[in-house]
C-alpha cells in the first residue's frame, strides 16, 4: 500500500537529482542499492564511507549543478552532506568571485511545528558523515 508516501512534484525530464548515502548506515544494504538502480541513474546516486568522500561528492554536486538532493543514513548524514555542500558552494564564490552562486533551501517535514533549523546550528554539525 502506497498510502504513506508523499509524491515529490514531477520534474522536467531533464532535470537531475542527487542521491547522497552514508554507506556506513545500516539502513544501506545491497538490497537499497538494487532498488535505487531501478529509478535513479547510477552516475546520480553517490555512496560515502569517509569525510574526503563528503567533501568530493559535495564538489561534484555543486559542479553538476544539482538542482534537487536526497540523503539516507539518519540525521548525521544530512547535516554532513549539508555542510560539505554549503563550504564547497563558499569555496566556489571565493574563487569565482561570483555572489550567491549557490542557496539552500530547507523546509520543515510536513505536519511539523518547528521551523527549520540551520544546519550549523545542530549539535555536532560538521562537515562528515557518520554511521549510526
Amino acid at each position: 500500500m502506497i498510502a504513506d508516501v508523499e509524491r515529490l512534484p514531477i520534474r522536467g525530464r531533464d532535470e537531475r537529482v542527487a542521491v547522497l548515502l552514508n554507506a556506513n548506515a545500516r539502513s544501506v544494504t545491497e538490497s537499497l542499492r538494487r532498488e535505487l538502480e531501478n529509478f535513479i541513474p547510477p552516475e546520480d546516486v553517490f555512496y560515502s564511507r569517509t569525510l574526503d568522500d563528503a567533501q568530493g561528492i559535495a564538489r561534484t554536486v555543486i559542479d553538476r549543478g544539482y538542482r534537487t538532493v536526497l540523503t539516507g543514513g539518519g540525521d548525521g548524514t544530512f547535516v554532513g552532506y549539508v555542510n560539505c555542500i554549503l563550504e564547497e558552494a563558499a569555496r566556489g564564490v571565493r574563487r569565482s568571485g561570483a555572489a550567491g552562486s549557490a542557496a539552500l533551501r530547507l523546509a520543515p517535514a510536513p505536519g511539523s511545528r518547528s521551523p527549520p533549523r540551520s544546519p550549523r546550528s545542530s549539535p555536532g554539525a560538521t562537515c562528515a558523515t557518520t554511521s549510526r
